[in-house]
């Protein structure tokens, strides 16, 4: 529930504010920041009183630190990319899949700069792991920053300006990178799954669903298109 509802919510916003997404970036783009600024201190307040915080810091410290919240982004951007563009939905998330891009990239940096600092603290309990559980978090781990790692100039070079000072195919080269990410993200999530002392079979059906219909989908657009561009005019 805590991967779908997201999904389902950030899908419904998405559509229904595309408008103002398309004609006021940077006014989504600064709401993402104020929201990964509280759930950093929501994280911070955790730490320091060993308590969930209060109200909406805690939702936050629940769906968006955990990489929830910019997980469903990235699921839209992933989706939008690989579905019918003739559907008035998918050419709405098309017209603004950069901006979701964008905003995705801004909610994950909390999860991956706070987690990343957790790591470093614990790498004394990291150090005595073994077995199936040391090569899980070294999965989990080295996805992780390997994703980050990938998703950055992705998201620099989402941004119009600078993608307007770079070359039509040496950008689109690079984008082709953002497969590479979605298998990254995914391998993480899966590692946490497998990690968890409950192992939540359900979410990991859940990641495989989402992974096995991306990849179903991509691959019958891409039928569809070399068959478009075969045909007689």
């Amino acid at each position: 529930m805590l991967l779908l509802v997201p999904v389902v919510v950030i899908t419904a916003l998405s559509l229904l504010c595309s408008g103002s997404i398309q004609r006021h970036p940077a006014l989504w783009y600064f709401l993402s920041g104020v929201i990964a600024v509280l759930t950093s201190i929501s994280v911070v307040y955790h730490d320091l009183t060993r308590t969930l915080a209060p109200g909406v810091l805690g939702i936050l410290q629940t769906v968006s630190f955990n990489g929830y919240l910019s997980f469903a982004f990235f699921i839209l951007v992933m989706f939008a990319g690989a579905l019918n563009p003739r559907r008035k939905g998918v050419q709405r998330l098309l017209r603004i899949r950069a901006q979701l891009s964008i905003i995705a990239c801004i909610l994950v940096l909390p999860h991956v700069v706070l987690y990343l600092i957790n790591i470093i603290s614990s790498l004394h309990f990291i150090l005595n792991m073994r077995g199936k559980v040391l090569a899980l978090y070294a999965g989990y781990l080295l996805a992780g920053v390997a994703a980050f790692a990938v998703m950055l100039p992705l998201f620099i070079t989402s941004f119009k300006k600078i993608r307007q000072k770079m070359r039509a195919i040496s950008w689109k080269k690079l984008q082709k990178w953002a497969y590479l990410f979605y298998v990254l993200i995914f391998a993480h999530a899966i590692c946490v799954v497998l990690l968890s002392s409950d192992s939540n079979w359900l979410r990991l059906g859940l990641y495989t669903v989402l992974l096995a219909a991306y990849l179903i989908c991509k691959w019958n657009k891409s039928r569809v298109v070399r068959k478009y561009k075969h045909s007689p005019s």
